[in-house]
């Protein structure tokens, strides 16, 4: 397991220290066999500790803060002085109440999966980012041990591209394929209540007209 540190300003906002996921941070810090983990040479101070779960990346990992809550906003926090070492910080990981969120993105028009795009689980009363992954290729999106609430469903970013075809000027010879162009779609909101597993959210998109220049 991998953890995030924040610590705690007079105003009660939580800033991240900076314990890493990924190699290119600056810090690591991780539990060992039995799960227990350990942070050290930190400045006196009031601080929120938090785990993530495994996952291909640090937007995508479910994340458990002290206090047993998946919200960083609710996180409970513990006080060190200089040179001490606070023990008995731990954080349960519940195993009930996760479930499972799968759908698929496509084209209003024809119904053709997209290609790309981002799609993001949003906490419904503020907003604040609960879970974020990316489009697969064939259109779907999956996101594992998301705890029952509110949320909303964003997409956005997302595109693929259309070969267009172009006549020959032979007289009887077959099309040329061009260079396929680049189509862009509206980003897109849905509200998502997560009480159980939940599998075929479809989110469907519009294109994004280009705008005509400016005549002159």
């Amino acid at each position: 397991m991998h953890f995030q540190l924040f610590r705690k300003s007079a105003k009660g906002d939580l800033t991240n220290v900076g314990l890493p996921l990924l190699d290119s941070w600056t810090l690591h810090a991780e539990s060992d066999g039995h799960g227990r983990y350990n942070l050290t040479n930190l400045p006196a101070g009031e601080y929120a500790v938090c785990t993530l779960m495994p996952a291909e990346s640090e937007d995508a990992a479910p994340r458990v803060c002290l206090g047993n809550t998946f919200r960083k906003r609710d996180a409970k926090s513990v006080k060190v002085e200089a040179g001490e070492t606070a023990t008995g910080v731990d954080i349960e990981i519940p195993l009930s109440g996760l479930h499972s969120v799968a759908g698929i993105v496509t084209a209003l028009s024809d119904g053709h999966a997209m290609a790309r795009g981002n799609v993001r689980l949003l906490y419904a009363d503020d907003r604040a980012p609960a879970r974020e992954t990316t489009i697969q290729e064939d259109g779907t999106f999956n996101f594992e041990y998301v705890p029952q609430d509110k949320y909303v469903l964003q997409v956005s970013g997302a595109g693929d591209a259309q070969a267009k075809q172009q006549d020959s000027a032979a007289e009887g010879s077959n099309p040329a394929t061009i260079a396929p162009s680049e189509i862009h779609y509206a980003d897109k909101e849905i509200p998502l209540t997560v009480l159980s597993d939940i599998s075929g959210v479809a989110v469907a998109l519009s294109p994004v007209t280009p705008a005509k220049p400016a005549t002159p």
